[in-house]
């Protein structure tokens, strides 16, 4: 069997955590199986969608090494939805509706308070051909529903297992708003039939979207047989909470311009509610060499965007200097040499974290404020031992912190975090003695002399 997904992004927007992670899914799944990817620009709505926004898109999803085998826009398939459209009236599948925004709103505020559940009630079917003449001539213009069969509709999910829709329990679907547009659910059915796919795998909010659907594939004569759903669980905030506004408006550019690897991003996002555990992934290959869709609880897991931050110290940390050489030029270091990268990586989060140190070994520090007399002195028998000694100790800085604890009898924390202080300005980094190696004897002379002032 071949298989064939979808990804479908409106262009109103740049891609979220949400986005990205319905699209990772996706294309893992599909490429586990050696089938094809499909990128759907779902642009119907004109008003909103923009060219930007595509691009955008694009430029993101070929950022995280996610490819697709085919591509287009929705808007370039709107004589398929005239016709299939048309289709639907023939056979008696759609009618005319007239309510305002306001009227439906009315309607199911009085269904709720009397306890019922807010579904519309197909009070336009009621209507007489001389009452919709009135309401067209009025300036009304009708939306359209599709008229669900008076049947149960079930489907074996992928994620969630047997599901079951009883008849009377949705609400006839929009398929053609009163502006002529055509509506996500209507025309996602017909490309999905004309591009023959074999799974949709998305969010669970979206289930009650597929019972409404298999109905309008049937009716399109689509072969609900051969489509296999699976909905997977929405993320939720570290506290279990729907994610909030910010989380939800976290794109993946703010990520990308941050300086976080798109393999920290994907490791996250393939293994999140998952019964493996989140570790980093170096490769696209690794990911979809692991992925099973059925390792997806259905416990809905919660995303901590701190994860992500350290996924990405952990791919730092991993790196070679051959591959981090042109994320450190991108970063204006040029130089250095893999000595230094070897060095600082594993105390890096982001790679732009590396002219911290790059300062620290070839440039200038903040002269650390707040030494107390004991270590002012303790910086400048150091001080003294180098000037007097320097070639023995360039060769072994072992040596030089052996011969400034015999003279000052410090040891541990009180002898290193001093010296660490002076010639770093930071409290915790790269191991000392491999770092001294890296800088020069006059930079070091001249910060510890200025430390022990």
């Amino acid at each position: 069997m071949s298989y064939t997904v979808r990804f479908a992004p409106s262009p109103t927007g740049m891609l979220h955590v949400g986005n990205i992670r319905a699209a990772l899914l996706n294309y893992l799944f599909v490429k586990k199986h050696g089938g094809k990817f499909i990128l759907r620009i779902d642009d119907t709505d004109q008003e909103r969608s923009r060219e930007e926004y595509t691009n955008a898109i694009k430029n993101d999803l070929s950022w995280l090494e996610i490819c697709w085998d085919e591509t287009f826009c929705q808007s370039s398939r709107i004589d398929a939805y005239n016709n299939a459209f048309r289709r639907l009236k023939d056979l008696g599948l759609v009618y005319p509706c007239y309510e305002s925004k306001e009227d439906l709103d009315l309607k199911r505020k009085i269904q709720l308070s009397n306890s019922k559940p807010p579904i519309y009630d197909r009070s336009a079917l009621k209507l007489s051909d001389v009452r919709k003449k009135e309401l067209e001539r009025s300036g009304i213009k009708p939306h359209w529903r599709f008229k669900l069969a008076d049947a149960v509709v079930s489907w074996d999910d992928m994620i969630y297992g047997h599901i079951e829709f009883s008849p009377g329990n949705t609400s006839d679907p929009i398929v053609v708003k009163s502006d002529g547009s055509f509506v996500y659910i209507f025309a996602s059915v017909v490309d999905d039939i004309n591009s023959q796919i074999t799974h949709i795998i998305r969010g669970a909010d979206h289930i009650a979207n597929t019972a409404s659907q298999l109905h309008i594939y049937k009716a399109l004569g689509g072969n609900i047989s051969a489509i296999k759903f699976g909905h997977y669980p929405l993320l939720r905030d570290i506290g279990g909470k729907e994610l909030s506004k910010r989380f939800s408006a976290l794109s993946i550019n703010t990520w990308r311009e941050e300086g976080i690897e798109p393999m920290a991003v994907n490791s996250l996002l393939a293994k999140l509610g998952t019964s493996d555990s989140i570790e980093i992934r170096n490769s696209m290959t690794d990911l979809i060499k692991d992925f099973d869709i059925s390792k997806i609880s259905k416990a809905e897991p919660k995303f901590d965007d701190q994860e992500v931050h350290k996924l990405n110290h952990s791919l730092l940390s991993e790196t070679s200097y051959k591959d981090a050489e042109s994320r450190l030029k991108s970063v204006g270091l040029d130089g250095g040499g893999e000595d230094f990268w070897l060095l600082i990586r594993g105390n890096i989060t982001l790679i732009k974290e590396a002219k911290l140190w790059w300062n620290v070994i070839y440039g200038n520090v903040a002269k650390p404020v707040g030494m107390s007399s004991t270590d002012q002195s303790l910086l400048k028998t150091a001080l003294d031992l180098l000037t007097g000694n320097a070639s023995a100790y360039q060769s072994d800085w072992g040596r030089w912190f052996a011969d400034i604890k015999s003279k000052t009898q410090r040891s541990g924390r009180e002898l290193y975090a001093p010296i660490r202080l002076c010639l770093t300005a930071q409290e915790h980094g790269p191991e000392l003695k491999p770092m001294l190696k890296l800088m020069s004897l006059d930079l070091i002379k001249s910060r510890l002399q200025a430390g022990a002032q």
